[in-house]
């Protein structure tokens, strides 16, 4: 799929979207409500192209509503203002192979003059320290809903300490999980849809997420194949569960009209990371 200048997307219509601004409803004056500025702009139309306000978090019922099933088409990210930074995420199962791609791709923007970060949630914040200290298998228990909260907690941590400034600045910040990971490790874990969805709204949204496509089973491998501590949610069957819940979402906001590029995380590292480059390069400077 080849790069259309004229349409400033991948082939096709125009990219509508429900702002210009930062991530956030254009027709409010800022943060807001997640519900009634999705209502507000237009977000739970679904004849309007590419409108919406932070589509996965639409409740189960309004998207019943509004009748949104996962369209086939991939959304396409589109060009900003060239003097700001861009805000990636990286999404996908553990043993995707997220977090090695993020530094590979830190390393290809690097050697392009591009000034470029790594990061990841859990954060290295004080409250990313303790929701670590709760990951391993090893520790106390945690309530699933204090978890999910000091998710979101540590979210909008994350973004004023470190993320936002450096997007201001003009860096590429690569962010190893973000919201997508929270509707489905945490709904898995049994935290209803709606609790995670409210923790997590007001917040911006990625100017692209890029979802690692992966069988479980390959997953799977992957895991057992790396020495690393036994955490929480490494069960394969919980795995298989928050497989399925990630591709839901992911296809939710696909279908909603965001900037989301899904990537074949089973082939070799060198073709993953040339999926990952094209998906990327339209929306460098």
């Amino acid at each position: 799929m080849e790069w259309d200048p004229q349409t400033d997307g991948f082939g096709g219509e125009p990219e509508v979207w429900a702002d210009e601004t930062e991530g956030f409803c254009k027709q409010t004056t800022g943060f807001c409500d997640w519900r009634n500025a999705a209502r507000g702009c237009g977000a739970l139309d679904p004849e309007r192209p590419g409108s919406a306000f932070l589509p996965a978090m639409i409740s189960e019922k309004d998207r019943a509503a509004g009748g949104n099933e996962p369209a086939i088409e991939q959304a396409a990210p589109t060009r900003r203002d060239p003097a700001a930074g861009r805000f990636i995420v990286l999404e996908g199962i553990d043993g995707a192979g997220t977090t090695s791609q993020r530094e590979r791709l830190l390393a290809w923007l690097s050697g392009r003059g591009i000034k470029a970060h790594a990061t990841a949630e859990p954060s290295t914040g004080p409250i990313g320290k303790l929701i670590r200290s709760f990951l391993s298998a090893a520790a106390a228990p945690l309530e699933p809903r204090a978890m999910a909260l000091l998710f979101a907690a540590d979210r909008r941590d994350h973004l004023q300490r470190e993320i936002l400034p450096l997007v201001a600045q003009g860096t590429v910040v690569l962010c190893d999980r973000y919201v997508l990971s929270s509707l489905a490790y945490q709904t898995v874990a049994g935290v209803p849809r709606e609790v995670v969805a409210q923790a997590n709204a007001e917040i911006r949204r990625p100017d692209l997420t890029l979802f690692f496509s992966l069988p479980v089973a390959v997953a799977a491998q992957r895991r057992a194949e790396r020495a690393s501590e036994v955490e929480i949610y490494d069960a394969d069957s919980f795995q298989g569960r928050v497989a399925a819940a990630y591709e839901r979402e992911a296809k939710a906001l696909r279908d909603a009209g965001e900037p989301i590029a899904f990537i074949d995380a089973g082939g070799t590292r060198e073709q993953v990371e040339a999926a990952l480059r094209a998906a990327l390069t339209p929306l460098l400077p």
